[in-house]
């Protein structure tokens, strides 16, 4: 058991529809859970294990987050919300499942 957390660093998701893969706990956008990258958005987040799917927003090829915080009122805040955004400006909601992927060796997806 005590390897565990070196075989979790080893495994990423590749995000398709979003319903298998934790917004803010698995690796899915940076190398690191988003709640490690933004661990104070992560506290004022009202959806701790939500699923990437329950934050996007997609009509079409556009993409847009609900970061289902609570509100945001300080410039320390809206810099860090500026910062995730960035992180998240590549990724378009799919049709096809998440897939997990073995980062160490060749590419290899685990179709969840």
């Amino acid at each position: 058991m005590a390897n565990i957390p070196l075989v979790k660093k080893g495994i990423q998701c590749k995000v398709g529809n979003g319903l298998k893969t934790l917004f803010w706990q698995d690796v899915w956008c940076a190398e690191i859970p988003l709640a490690n990258m933004f661990p104070d958005l992560y506290t004022m987040s009202r959806s701790k294990f939500g699923l990437v799917k329950d934050f996007m927003i997609g009509e079409g090829n556009m993409t847009s987050w609900n970061l289902h915080t609570r509100a945001v009122n300080n410039d320390w805040e809206v810099d860090n919300v500026i910062q995730m955004f960035v992180v998240l400006q590549n990724y378009q909601k799919g049709d096809s499942n998440d897939q997990w992927i073995w980062t160490w060796e060749k590419k290899q997806c685990l179709h969840c």
